[in-house]
């Protein structure tokens, strides 16, 4: 049999297998809040952590799918960037008979960390609010992208347009706030990247939507979708695939450049250098100024630029406009020893 999670319940078309009984293997329970219609505790929540990247998780406790898709959040995500980076909000939502509180709990563990915060919603109401909000159009749009004969096609008659979203793993950019009051759709924050997961076929594949609903669901390993999403928006981590970056008190640091730039290995060197003699266990991200959204104003530092917790190392101000350019400093390109100096200044001694 094959179901699929583009549905509010599952159906049986011939696309990707989804909801079967997930084996939760993970840490201890977490404390999980409860949803009320509001979505007050979502949103403070969100808007507590603006200084960092947060990725917020719509997911059913009990589908396997929606699980494959929290230890892809943790594995790919969490474990890879600094704890002050990254703020997760899960928001386990009853979509399955079998989901409740109790499985909320159960499930918690898999993103068992101080900088994850767990909601159970069992009305429905924060999926429901993003189907009304940022992506209130989705459902004509993915109508549109799937060719002649796709299976997506065949089921839609089964698929209700005021369905809430879940399986949906969602990255926001630091200074990304969820304004007034819950109720309101319009206020819904609209995500920097994000990743809608339909289930997976036999073979394993995952097939998802990634940022947009204009073209075809992508197909492939929902891990590495969860990676490339992270490392084109977030930036890629400096300690390595799969090992946990980041010291306890560290803070958020981003290499901003892109590869057309003459100075940006040389700065990449120079701040790796200066890192390891401070003897702080601190990393860096490092961030392709191209593969940010046009709206991110990241984009407009001169290239390459140092920003610690946000701010740019030598004071500059949040440019205005995101429009990318070539960075001259005083002096020339700054050596390994005189970022350690100012990244003593700027990071707390």
């Amino acid at each position: 049999m094959m179901l699929v999670c583009l549905l509010p319940a599952c159906a049986e078309p011939r696309g990707p297998s989804c909801c079967g009984d997930a084996e939760v293997a993970s840490g201890p329970a977490q404390r999980v809040m409860m949803v009320d219609a509001s979505l007050s505790a979502v949103r403070d929540d969100f808007n507590a952590h603006a200084d960092q990247w947060r990725v917020v998780l719509l997911v059913s406790p009990t589908c396997s799918e929606c699980i494959l898709g929290a230890r892809a959040v943790e594995r790919e995500i969490m474990a890879r960037y600094p704890d002050q980076s990254v703020h997760a909000t899960v928001v386990w939502v009853k979509m399955l008979d079998r989901d409740s509180e109790e499985t909320a709990r159960g499930s918690s563990g898999i993103i068992g960390r101080a900088n994850a915060s767990h909601f159970y919603d069992g009305a429905q109401a924060t999926g429901r609010a993003y189907a009304r909000g940022p992506f209130a159009d989705m459902g004509a749009h993915a109508k549109a992208s799937p060719p002649e004969g796709d299976w997506l096609l065949e089921d839609w008659p089964r698929h209700r347009e005021d369905a809430p979203q879940w399986d949906l793993y969602m990255l926001y950019a630091p200074g990304v706030k969820w304004d007034g009051a819950g109720t309101e759709p319009s206020v819904r924050p609209v995500p920097t990247a994000w990743i809608r997961h339909l289930g997976r076929h036999s073979g394993g594949r995952s097939v998802y939507w990634r940022d947009t609903p204009d073209k075809p669901p992508r197909e492939g390993n929902l891990f590495e979708a969860m990676r490339e999403m992270a490392g084109q928006t977030i930036g890629t981590p400096m300690n390595g695939p799969g090992e946990h970056v980041g010291a306890l008190g560290a803070p958020r640091i981003e290499l901003l450049g892109f590869p057309g730039c003459p100075n940006t290995p040389t700065m990449r060197a120079n701040l790796g250098v200066a890192l390891e003699s401070m003897g702080k266990g601190w990393s860096f991200v490092e961030v392709d100024q191209e593969s940010l959204a046009e709206g991110d104003l990241r984009r407009g530092y001169p290239t390459p630029t140092v920003l610690v917790n946000g701010r740019d190392l030598y004071g500059l101000p949040v440019p205005g406009a995101a429009s990318m350019g070539c960075r001259l400093y005083p002096g020339g390109l700054p050596d390994a020893k005189e970022l350690a100096e100012r990244l003593r200044g700027a990071g707390g001694g």
